[in-house]
């Protein structure tokens, strides 16, 4: 009902919650909750259906522009540490966004214009087959936008499938992307006077280049009424190239790869008729990233590993209370 065009305007309206979205179309969008500032990307945690958008290695900003507000359910915002059952990132808090499941066999089209040059091509196809729900999403944008040199143009490709029997659950997502932006710099305050929408003539080399993907693969399994078990593989890559041009000093091309390879656990006893305990999660999370930015200054790497073993539970206190108590032990490797 908001008529928002992107996940970060949709956001920028919630209270305690801070958006900072540098390209307006939340590729480059920093949350920030309980006030951590320049390190907010670092410690308020991005899940889309409980998959991580943070990257581990460095403090970059999640990138939430191949989502589209029509395909999302719901947002679930957790202010407060949840560290124990997220890791370090989530110091500040999460926000869980969660897209819609396939519900009916149905074909979705959309066209868009825009000023400045704007335009939008989007479909949705959704399909049930028999026990598997599928839907694919393509969608295409092309803007000239307000400033010279300042068109963008972006593609994405998602696919999800998912199939239910028995107590069994499987699923696959894969999200492609490419994305190509040409930034327009910064002007003085007499350049901004005397056109506003320029962009001068050192910046024409300046832009963002991106192409990303991730695949998810996951299973969960009833074991009985109250016990869950859980297992999630996820392998993400990046690779973007820019450049930026800060006066009086030249841009110069400069390129970050990252690959993340993620392993997720999750065992999980809730009863039926609680009465003290309520529930039980005992989960391991292991991730590996490879991180590498070449630039004029050479070449800069990271190769970290990290495991996490952590335990929560909550128990009820009368009719009114809960008491809450969980530990994570996390070891991190990292080689620079």
């Amino acid at each position: 009902n908001s008529n928002a065009a992107t996940i970060a305007e949709l956001l920028q309206g919630q209270a305690g919650l801070h958006v900072t979205d540098l390209f307006g179309d939340g590729s480059q969008a920093s949350f920030d909750l309980r006030g951590f500032g320049p390190s907010a990307s670092s410690n308020t945690l991005i899940l889309v259906d409980g998959r991580r958008l943070n990257h581990s290695a460095d403090s970059a900003a999640a990138d939430l522009s191949a989502l589209d507000p029509d395909d999302i359910e719901r947002i679930e915002i957790l202010q407060g540490s949840a560290g124990v059952l997220y890791g370090n990132q989530a110091v500040g808090g999460v926000v869980n966004i969660i897209r819609r499941r396939v519900r009916d066999n149905q074909l979705v089209t959309g066209l868009g214009l825009s000023s400045f040059g704007g335009g939008e091509l989007r479909a949705n196809v959704d399909q049930i087959i028999g026990a598997t729900l599928l839907s694919v999403t393509l969608k295409h944008e092309d803007r000239d936008n307000y400033r010279d040199h300042n068109k963008t143009e972006r593609s994405d490709a998602s696919i999800r499938a998912e199939r239910q029997h028995a107590g069994f659950k499987g699923y696959i997502d894969l999200d492609v992307s490419d994305e190509n932006y040409q930034t327009p710099g910064a002007l003085l305050l007499n350049e901004l006077e005397d056109d506003r929408r320029q962009s001068l003539p050192f910046y024409e080399q300046d832009y963002f280049n991106t192409e990303s993907q991730a695949l998810r693969i996951g299973v969960e399994k009833n074991l009985s009424a109250e016990r869950s078990v859980t297992v999630d593989v996820t392998q993400r890559n990046s690779k973007r190239e820019f450049i930026q041009t800060f006066r009086p000093f030249p841009g110069s091309k400069t390129s970050q790869d990252r690959e993340t390879t993620s392993l997720n656990t999750l065992f999980r006893i809730t009863p039926d008729t609680p009465q003290s305990f309520s529930s039980l999660v005992v989960g391991v999370d292991i991730e590996q990233t490879d991180y590498e930015l070449r630039s004029m200054f050479g070449p800069q790497a990271i190769d970290q590993n990290i495991a996490d073993l952590y335990f929560s539970s909550h128990w009820l206190a009368g009719l009114n209370g809960q008491f809450d108590f969980g530990v994570r032990y996390s070891d991190k490797q990292a080689e620079i």
